[in-house]
């Protein structure tokens, strides 16, 4: 069975653009990093099938088109991300062995004494 590189790439491109803007995002940042990685790969084999060699003859520049949308759909996604999960989050950390963990509880322990 033989499939037509230009519809192996029509059908790459839809599922790079489905994962960049309809396929929901998750909190874990292994997934996404996956997701991501998988989101390059789809770009680039798009862009390696669907560009004629006519147009810009060398592959690698062709890779390289690619790659570069494949970025800007990994960093809308990320923008996406951030604005889903991260946004309004106050970094805080309360754990002991940081210097201001340390001053606090030693000041609490001096008072009570």
């Amino acid at each position: 069975m033989y499939i037509d590189p230009r519809i192996f790439g029509l059908i790459c491109l839809v599922a790079g653009l489905l994962l960049t803007f309809v396929y929901p995002l998750g909190q874990r940042r292994g997934n996404h990093a996956l997701s991501e990685i998988i989101l390059l790969i789809l770009f680039m084999v798009a862009a390696y099938a669907l560009i004629p060699s006519t147009w810009v003859p060398n592959d690698l520049v062709v890779l390289l088109i690619g790659f570069g949308l494949g970025l800007v759909a990994v960093i809308y996604r990320d923008v996406r991300r951030f604005f889903r999960f991260f946004r309004g989050k106050i970094y805080r950390m309360s754990h002991p062995y940081y210097w201001y963990g340390r001053m606090a509880r030693r000041s609490r322990r001096r008072r009570s004494s």
